[in-house]
C-alpha cells in the first residue's frame, strides 16, 4: 500500500521522541500506517532505548497511537547503536525484530497502575509523581506506559506518557 506525502508527514510527526527530538527509523512507520488505515490519530507516544545484548549495541523503538476506536503499537529493534531516521536511507535497514498490532478499545478490560514513586526536589513546592501504567486487554496482553515498562527518563517523558495515558483512560 502506498501512502501520500501528506499521510507520511502527518504520521511522521507522531514518531518523534519528546525527550531528545529524535525521529524513529522510517521502517517503523509502515506497519503503523498499514494498521491505521483511514482512522485518525488522536494521541501518540514514541520512545526509544539504546542498550547492549551480549556486548552488542541494540536500539529499540516503540510507538503507540490512539484512535477513536483502536490502540496501535509497534516495537522495532536493530542491532546497531543509536538507530534513528538520520542513520538510514528511506529504504532500510530491515529491523532485526519487529512487532506491530492494532486492538479495539472495546477489548480493554482494565487500566492499572503497575508501579509508582514520588519525590520532591529540595527547591520545589510540589511532589513529582512517576507512574508505570498498564493497559490490559481481554486476552491478558498488556501494554506498558512508558512503553518500556520502567519509570520515565525525565520530566518531559513523564509528561508525554501521562498525557497519552489520560487519552487512553478517557477513550475507554
Amino acid at each position: 500500500m502506498d501512502f501520500t506525502s501528506e499521510q507520511y508527514e502527518k504520521a511522521r510527526d507522531n514518531l518523534r521522541t519528546s525527550t531528545v527530538g529524535r525521529d524513529a527509523p522510517v521502517i517503523v512507520l509502515g506497519p503503523l500506517l498499514q494498521l491505521l488505515g483511514t482512522k485518525t490519530i488522536t494521541a501518540a507516544l514514541c520512545q526509544y532505548r539504546d542498550s547492549r545484548t551480549n556486548g552488542q549495541p541494540v536500539t529499540t523503538w516503540r510507538a503507540a497511537w490512539l484512535t477513536d476506536t483502536h490502540l496501535l503499537h509497534v516495537s522495532a529493534s536493530k542491532n546497531i547503536d543509536s538507530w534513528n531516521s538520520s542513520d538510514v536511507n528511506e529504504d532500510g535497514p530491515i529491523p532485526d525484530e519487529l512487532e506491530a498490532w492494532s486492538r479495539p478499545l472495546s477489548d480493554v478490560v482494565a487500566l492499572e497502575i503497575a508501579d509508582a514513586t514520588v519525590s520532591r526536589p529540595a527547591d520545589a513546592k510540589d511532589f513529582a509523581w512517576d507512574f508505570v501504567y498498564e493497559v490490559v486487554f481481554h486476552d491478558g496482553h498488556r501494554l506498558a506506559l512508558p512503553l518500556f515498562g520502567d519509570y520515565p527518563n525525565d520530566a518531559q517523558e513523564r509528561d508525554t506518557t501521562a498525557e497519552f495515558w489520560a487519552s487512553v483512560r478517557d477513550a475507554v
